[in-house]
């Protein structure tokens, strides 16, 4: 999905050492829209789904490992 986001704009990514950090285009033309809706789904979230969707990872996941 992260692949689909930045091919149509949405993402950008650079290469921190061998970790790729994503984060949204300033540039996207309805990046205030996209991040507006994103907050409304999160706040109709149960207690329970937004504290493991709020989680901070410790380390990335291999790109190649399966889910």
């Amino acid at each position: 999905q992260l692949d689909r986001l930045e091919r149509d704009g949405l993402l950008v990514n650079k290469k921190v050492g061998r970790t790729r950090v994503y984060q949204f285009n300033p540039r996207y033309a309805f990046l205030g829209e996209v991040k507006q809706l994103l907050a409304k789904a999160l706040e109709l979230c149960p207690p329970n789904i937004k504290e493991s969707l709020l989680m901070e990872r410790t380390r990335p996941r291999k790109r190649s490992k399966p889910l």
